[in-house]
């Protein structure tokens, strides 16, 4: 009786628990919108993620920020600390070249790695634009997660 007493208590812990799990962006890696030109187009979640997902991924993001320094193939002791740098650069590009964007995109930067997220209009390509990112200093890989979707 007190074995399945313990177990229903710890599944409403559990339970309670999931419900009160608070989401947010715990390491602040850059997440941004570049463009809004398709107000349908919804909020991707960026690099938000649950409090107990953080603590399950700290670890793991102190190796992997770390082992370009090990390897030799970058100068910082740490992939993220590039990361708002590149950002930056990210931002003055678009404000450079605004033909670039179409439809509603955003950004997260992660270990030197780009995220462009969102919605682009069926006529458009995200090539030219992940290409002209990928160009810039210390951008290790470009990723495109968008779905096309009408203005």
């Amino acid at each position: 009786m007190h074995r399945y007493l313990f177990c229903l208590l710890c599944f409403l812990c559990s339970a309670t628990h999931a419900q009160t799990d608070p989401v947010g962006n715990w390491f602040h890696d850059p997440f941004f919108q570049i463009a809004a030109q398709i107000a349908a187009c919804p909020t991707p979640a960026g690099p938000a993620i649950a409090l107990s997902q953080m603590r399950e991924q700290a670890h793991q993001r102190i190796e992997r920020g770390t082992s370009c320094w090990l390897a030799h193939t970058c100068d910082k002791p740490n992939a993220y600390a590039y990361d708002a740098e590149i950002a930056g650069a990210i931002s003055a590009l678009v404000a450079a070249q605004p033909q670039l964007l179409s439809g509603s995109l955003w950004i997260t930067v992660q270990r030197r790695i780009v995220w462009l997220d969102g919605c682009m209009a069926p006529d458009a390509t995200p090539a030219a634009l992940a290409a002209a990112m990928k160009a810039l200093p210390n951008v290790e890989t470009v990723v495109v997660r968008t779905s096309t979707l009408a203005r």
